[in-house]
């Protein structure tokens, strides 16, 4: 138990040397102040601790171990905070310009339906007037009563005929008078027949005509019907993606409101080592690094950062990238 406590002691003895060593030794850094002056007196470090030891290679070393002032890590948590918050808000700026511009193509598209859908109530409207002068118009008027007249004349013509026959036969005695007068009225209904064959394939045309003109409507009224369908549609499209942009910008209002870091360093350190030659006369600056924990006091990261440089100039600051935050 005494050889223990005595090998303990030799131990502890050689590192506080070690540790004397370093501390009144001096860097090319600034050669008129020693290592121990400008560590300890560092304005960043709230605390100092030296300790000594060997690595696993059996080299002698000396380190030390400052907490770092937390408003120095506060400025850190701030600048992260700040940068995250500003990539954050620049992203629902992209989001909702590029949901305005869904808006915006939406409604073009919706004035583009509406135009064509215009044109075609105004070719239907159109159509329809054509087939309503046809059908009502004076043409069919003038043809229908051209038709009839024709009609009455051979109806009249007929008549006549029979009785003409009739007085033919009634006064035979008149017969080399007016034998001639059958003939003139066969003529004259021969005639009037070949009238109304030339009526007849007018009449067919404008039937042909009519039912041209009522299929132009109908497929005009499927037109209108469809574009009608797609601007409702399109409405209501445009009605979901403003709804859906006002809920997304709701959403993103809240979130940046509620905006607040996953994981808050509570403390952050500074490790410094420096590594004796074999023969223990001299040492060089060798591992170092920020030490990060959270509110626990579970390490967060450990990242390398060498700043001899800024210790010796007293101006010690820590970076978003070091506290190792994601």
């Amino acid at each position: 138990m005494r050889m223990i406590i005595l090998l303990v002691a030799m131990i502890l003895a050689g590192c506080s040397s070690d540790i004397d060593k370093v501390k009144s030794g001096v860097l090319p850094i600034d050669r008129t102040t020693t290592i121990g002056k400008a560590v300890d007196g560092c304005s960043a470090f709230s605390g100092v601790v030296w300790s000594g030891g060997q690595d696993q290679q059996g080299r002698n070393f000396v380190q030390f171990i400052a907490t770092i002032n937390s408003n120095i890590v506060s400025n850190a948590q701030k600048e992260f905070f700040e940068h995250q918050l500003n990539q954050f808000k620049q992203k629902i700026i992209s989001k909702e310009n590029g949901i305005q511009d869904d808006i915006n193509i939406a409604g073009k598209d919706n004035a583009n339906c509406k135009d064509a859908l215009a044109r075609n109530i105004k070719i239907y409207e159109n159509t329809k007037s054509a087939l309503s002068e046809i059908i009502n118009g004076g043409t069919k008027k003038e043809i229908d009563s051209r038709v009839q007249s024709i009609t009455i004349q051979i109806i009249t013509a007929r008549d006549s005929i029979v009785a003409k026959e009739q007085s033919i036969n009634n006064r035979k005695r008149y017969m080399a008078t007016i034998q001639d007068q059958p003939a003139a009225l066969a003529q004259q209904s021969e005639w009037l027949n070949n009238e109304l064959k030339e009526v007849e394939p007018i009449q067919r045309k404008i039937e042909s005509y009519i039912t041209a003109y009522q299929d132009t409507l109908t497929e005009i009224e499927h037109s209108i019907q469809a574009h009608i369908e797609k601007c409702s549609s399109m409405e209501y499209a445009i009605k979901q993606i403003k709804e859906s942009f006002e809920a997304v910008k709701q959403e993103d209002a809240d979130l940046i409101k509620n905006f607040k870091l996953q994981v808050t360093p509570a403390k952050a350190e500074y490790m410094q080592q420096f590594l004796f030659s074999a023969d223990g006369k001299s040492f060089i600056p060798a591992y170092s690094a920020l030490i990060v924990y959270d509110d626990s006091g579970k390490k967060l990261s450990e990242n390398k950062a060498d700043k001899l440089d800024n210790i010796y100039r007293n101006d010690l600051s820590i970076h978003t990238f070091e506290l190792g935050i994601k």
